[in-house]
């Protein structure tokens, strides 16, 4: 992971590689899914987990008198892996009331299921600074909800997005590990970070791509965010774009892409 502050950052010790970034989505975080050898058995146990969850964890904390639509509200969120959380189609989709909906998420929420990421530094007057990016805990559980075979995941047109969830289970690690330590998302009208990660004051902004390579397209974002710094005078904070290449490389102005591999797991 990136330390911070960061100073010297050197793209040339980032060494080159590639990764199986689809199997460790498969796999997830939890140890005992971990401990599946087949994806059979990861589905029964992942199957089984939700049951747990619903049927004991989930009691715990709220009596549910519907707990079919939980799960259909669990299963249409997966779905929506690291987009903008439109509540109100969320509960129309589920076709429950939109206060037993924003209920249902609390709940989610509070056992840590899913995290509802905040905008950067948006305005809390407008409806951007409102709006909240939906992810969960752990990609494996979240590719089961959703239904999606993992081995097939690159070919899907919704690529990005899980490859996207799949950082964010090891960005949660980053944020526990160090105190004063906050992740969230950046979005002003087109332009748009997958991440901002913020500690002790300091910053990096990180985009997620599912290509190999990497254009300067891809880079609006994080050249965008970096605009707003210097209109005020104040340095550029460092942009990095992760991607499941082999190849290291500075952009300029403080930006760099740098290949997943060391990012994740071996295998």
């Amino acid at each position: 992971m990136f330390a911070l502050p960061l100073t010297d950052f050197d793209a040339t010790q980032w060494r080159s590689g590639a990764t199986d970034w689809e199997g460790w989505a498969g796999r997830g975080g939890y140890p005992d899914a971990l401990a599946q050898g087949e994806r059979a058995a990861r589905d029964e146990w992942f199957s089984g987990y939700v049951d747990t969850y619903l049927e004991r964890d989930l009691r715990q904390l709220a009596n549910i008198a519907h707990l079919p639509d939980f799960k259909r509200l669990m299963r249409l969120l997966a779905s929506r892996s690291a987009r903008l959380l439109n509540q109100s189609d969320l509960a129309r989709d589920v076709q429950i009331p939109g206060a037993t909906a924003h209920r249902y998420l609390n709940l989610l929420e509070t056992g840590h299921l899913i995290a509802r990421l905040p905008n950067y530094r948006a305005s809390v007057s407008s409806s951007l600074g409102k709006a909240r990016k939906i992810l969960w805990g752990d990609v494996g559980l979240a590719l089961w909800l959703a239904g999606v075979d993992a081995s097939t995941v690159r070919s899907r047109p919704d690529c990005g997005f899980w490859l996207e969830q799949l950082v964010y289970q090891t960005l949660q690690t980053w944020a526990v590990l160090a105190p004063r330590r906050t992740i969230s998302f950046w979005r002003d009208g087109a332009a748009e970070v997958d991440f901002v990660l913020e500690q002790n004051g300091q910053l990096v902004a990180l985009e997620i791509k599912s290509s190999p390579m990497v254009s300067q397209d891809d880079l609006r974002g994080l050249r965008a965010f970096q605009a707003n710094f210097a209109k005020s005078g104040q340095a550029a904070p460092l942009g990095v774009v992760l991607h499941p290449g082999t190849t290291a490389l500075s952009h300029g102005g403080n930006v760099w892409s740098l290949p997943l591999h060391l990012f994740a797991p071996a295998g």
